[in-house]
């Protein structure tokens, strides 16, 4: 459930003061604390303000410390609060996509609604943002951020659960926003075209054939005859044909998926196989693997990752990781370069491989990829790892 961005927004008000209570160990506020008057409230690692009685607890309380706090600092505070809490509530490691949500500033990074762009990380140097319709496209957003070019803007990762609303507030949209038309020749689909409700110069018709681009056209306003709108079903179930069609003619390996409108997202396949089975009921045809398409081996070891993370087993308590710097180096476990590992119910706390029974504390890089892995391959790749430390 949103909130409101009020709800976590602090103002300017007569006779309020904020204190920001930090603890010993952790990076970011343990609370911000709101107090009125005689009224005290906080705003906790629950996401919400509630009542509090954290300052006279202050002094009691060993590595507490409190911090007056301005009302933009204050708002800083907060916006640390909600990434410290979301990033550690979705850094598992098992989760297929990393989801991010971009707010045009921090005071409504609670208000899920207020976001403009949904983005999902495929991988450290690559990020796509939503589309509609079930596609997605190239951004850069995630790194403009990181580097400060939009310091005015936020992102907040955000669940599956979180993503699937903002994907369908996205198509419902489109929907309503434009007016969608089937285009057919000798009775097969030949294109979707889509025009907007509302008349402004710098937008007009596109169509969409099948590449996964929607481009200016004119091929509505060349038919002879007028042809009618069509439901939202109807349109994405067209977009779709319209992808198998154009990659019936490839003559690679077959990329396997659960729903026939998942092929308009190609990083949705459940498997990758050389010939389909009989329950592979839909299937995508793809470029030749032999070919020097270095981005169609990258797809192939994003979709063999995807498929482990699914079928991830704790072992002892834990579930572990083999790290690699490049993707295409998952299929290879003597090419890790190290082991991660963090508890398989509780508080998400990584820790690496270091020497035989000894693990120390450790943080999970984004640059990095994270393969699950049993307890066969932990034995073999941290005896690697370990004979190759060892002096002797």
């Amino acid at each position: 459930m949103s909130r409101g961005a009020r709800d976590y927004q602090v103002d300017e008000a007569e006779n309020t003061r904020y204190v920001a209570i930090f603890v010993d160990g952790e990076r970011s506020a343990h609370a911000v604390v709101r107090a009125t008057g005689t009224v005290e409230e906080a705003f906790t690692r629950e996401l919400r303000w509630g009542p509090s009685d954290l300052l006279s607890r202050v002094a009691d309380e060993p590595g507490w410390t409190a911090h007056e706090l301005d009302v933009p600092l204050a708002n800083r505070r907060l916006a640390e609060l909600v990434h410290s809490v979301r990033n550690a509530e979705h850094n598992s490691g098992l989760t297929e996509f990393s989801y991010y949500a971009a707010f045009q500033g921090s005071d409504s990074i609670c208000d899920i609604d207020q976001s403009y762009m949904l983005i999902r990380l495929l991988g450290p140097l690559r990020e796509e943002q939503y589309d509609g319709y079930g596609t997605w496209s190239f951004t850069d957003k995630l790194d403009r951020l990181n580097s400060g070019r939009d310091w005015t803007h936020e992102a907040i990762q955000v669940s599956a659960s979180e993503a699937a609303h903002l994907k369908s507030e996205c198509d419902r949209e489109l929907a309503e926003n434009y007016a969608h038309h089937l285009l057919t020749e000798d009775g097969a689909p030949s294109a979707v075209v889509r025009v907007p409700l509302w008349p402004e110069p710098k937008f007009g018709e596109e169509a969409f054939t099948g590449d996964g681009q929607w481009r200016s056209s004119d091929l509505l306003s060349r038919l002879p005859e007028q042809v009618p709108e069509t439901e939202w079903a109807r349109v994405v179930e067209h977009m779709a044909a319209l992808v198998r069609r154009r990659h019936a003619e490839f003559t690679g390996d077959y990329a396997v998926f659960r729903r026939p409108i998942d092929v308009l997202d190609l990083e949705s396949a459940e498997e990758v196989v050389r010939e389909p089975a009989t329950e592979h009921r839909h299937t995508l045809r793809l470029l030749d693997y032999r070919m020097p398409d270095r981005r169609m081996a990258e797809f192939r070891a994003r979709v063999f990752l995807r498929q482990a993370q699914r079928r991830a087993e704790p072992v002892d308590g834990h579930y572990y990781f083999a790290v690699f710097t490049t993707v295409e180096d998952v299929w290879d476990a003597d090419a890790a370069i190290a082991v991660l590992r963090c508890p398989a119910a509780g508080t998400v706390r990584w820790e690496r491989f270091e020497r035989e029974s000894a693990w120390v504390r450790a943080s999970r890089s984004r640059w990095d990829h994270h393969l699950p892995i049993g307890r066969a391959e932990v034995e073999r790749i941290t005896r690697r790892l370990a004979a190759a430390e060892d002096p002797r």
